[in-house]
């Protein structure tokens, strides 16, 4: 069992963070695992906000490809919300398409950016965190 000291401060914010929907884990059995309904018993259990995924920016318009098969080809505006569908051209070029118009980006960073997939995931590849 692994015990950490939580101050008042940090068990409040984290009741909190569950009373406002957000997923909360408990360290159990050497790992942290989603704990749909917590008991908040501080003296046995360790209990933390589940972490949200941390992304950077893509390397290659081709990691970006393989981020639309599981988003997508549509992408909205951070600044606008206006909504377009992205591509990968055969030179290797991302290019946006919004009512027949073409727009091509200087670089595929701008994605990341600029842009969100319609789920609101980044247009960016997710990095592995601490669990």
């Amino acid at each position: 069992m692994k015990t950490i000291m939580k101050t008042i401060r940090e068990k409040i914010e984290i009741m909190q963070a569950y009373e406002r929907g957000e997923l909360i884990e408990n360290y159990n059995h050497g790992e942290w695992t989603l704990c749909e309904n917590p008991m908040w018993n501080w003296g046995y259990a360790d209990y933390r906000v589940k972490p949200k995924p941390k992304y950077i920016p893509f390397d290659t318009p081709y990691e970006f490809l393989e981020a639309q098969k599981e988003h997508g080809v549509e992408v909205k505006s951070t600044n606008t919300g206006v909504v377009c569908c992205a591509f990968v051209d055969s030179q290797g070029r991302v290019l946006l398409v919004m009512n027949g118009i073409r727009d091509e980006l200087n670089h595929v960073c701008k994605m990341f950016d600029d842009y969100v997939f319609l789920d609101n995931t980044p247009c960016g590849k997710q990095i592995l965190t601490e669990k």
